[in-house]
């Protein structure tokens, strides 16, 4: 039978002159161009559906059924407005949730990281303020903006 768990217990591995540049992250979402706020990151998780069952003789089975969605956060922050006449890139998120949710949209939103693109659907928000950099003329907002990915093929 096959070692599926081979591993060398106490080794350390590093990657040394990676060969190419490397992609920054890019996303574009649907009418997000126009917000007055900033996306600081972009974090994505994937995830196999699977089973590992154990048996005599430090035997392991593993067991795939396919993929779970995947997640994706794009995370910024916010500087609202300190004129009248400026846009308020808070309510422009609030907005921006509101008009594009899952419940409300039917098409996938498109992420890009690097040259890949991740299809997805809004599904949740979150927004807070950043009470390190706040005073009382500028408070910072933090928002998360949370799509979930369909499966890669």
């Amino acid at each position: 039978m096959p070692d599926i768990f081979n591993s060398r217990p106490g080794m350390v591995a590093y990657f040394q002159d990676i060969a190419g540049p490397l992609m920054p992250g890019r996303i574009h979402l649907p009418s997000f161009n126009s917000i007055s706020a900033l996306i600081a990151g972009i974090d994505y998780d994937q995830a196999t559906n699977q089973q590992f069952q154990t048996a005599l003789d430090t035997s392991v089975f593993i067991y795939v059924f396919g993929d779970q969605m995947g997640t994706v956060r794009v995370l910024g922050k916010i500087i609202p407005s300190l004129c009248d006449n400026d846009a308020d890139g808070l309510e422009q998120v609030f907005k921006f949730y509101a008009d594009n949710r899952a419940s409300r949209l039917a098409d996938p939103i498109q992420v890009m990281a690097g040259s890949e693109v991740i299809s997805g659907f809004l599904t949740g928000m979150n927004m807070r303020v950043d009470q390190l950099s706040a005073s009382e003329f500028a408070p910072l907002y933090d928002y998360t903006l949370t799509i979930n990915s369909l499966p890669r093929k």
